[in-house]
């Protein structure tokens, strides 16, 4: 029973270990915008995922020892480890909360409402621009008060 259980532990760190580099590595490489940025951004994230890792048992180790520089360095690496965690943590966050407003955006943009909402402005400044067209012709001419006239139309607009 306590294999299984131990093999359980194993699986689930394995897997949250995995998510949280897929996370962090996904966030940094999606944020560039050419693939060469991509590319070192991952490879960054990715470092920084491992080293975090690694500090733990690494800082924890050097805690144990009974010299006292062994102990400070230990403390140090545990810190950095710490900071590393927080770090990951917030790029998980913001990869997750990234993918969940592009799809907010692109269901928003997708829908009816929206597209009708969009045609109704174009239309509108397709009005506009016909209404100042008219204004500054009949001011150039001899047409002043039309032009007067039709500019509350513009307001209303």
């Amino acid at each position: 029973m306590n294999i299984v259980y131990d093999r359980v532990l194993i699986t689930a760190a394995i897997l949250l270990c995995g998510g949280s580099l897929a996370c962090s590595v996904a966030l940094f490489a999606l944020e560039q915008p050419t693939l060469i940025g991509a590319v070192l951004a991952g490879i960054f994230a990715g470092a920084l995922e491992l080293c975090k890792f690694a500090f733990f048992p690494v800082g924890l180790y050097l805690c144990l020892k009974s010299r006292p520089l062994s102990r400070a360095m230990g403390g140090v690496v545990v810190t950095l480890g710490c900071f590393l965690l927080f770090v990951s943590v917030a790029a998980s966050v913001g990869f997750f909360e990234s993918a969940s407003v592009n799809h907010s955006n692109i269901t928003r943009n997708n829908s009816d409402e929206y597209q009708a909402t969009q045609k109704t402005i174009a239309f509108i400044d397709q009005q506009i621009e016909i209404i100042n067209t008219l204004t500054r012709k009949d001011a150039e001419t001899t047409y002043r008060q039309r032009a007067i006239d039709t500019m509350p139309k513009l307001a209303a607009l």
